[in-house]
């Protein structure tokens, strides 16, 4: 029984904690695309 339950909660915490890398990631890698485009938007602003 003890055993048992605590295989479930290494799993859950296992599977949060790479559900919470995955979600980190992908919200650093959209952070550092709209800045790298901000960059680039002031560094070349777009002509009109």
């Amino acid at each position: 029984m003890t055993e048992s339950g605590e295989s479930n909660l290494d799993s859950v915490f296992c599977c949060s904690s790479v559900y919470f890398f995955t979600t980190q990631s992908l919200v650093y890698s959209k952070s550092v695309i709209s800045l790298d485009t901000l960059i680039q938007s002031l560094y070349n602003p777009p002509r009109s």
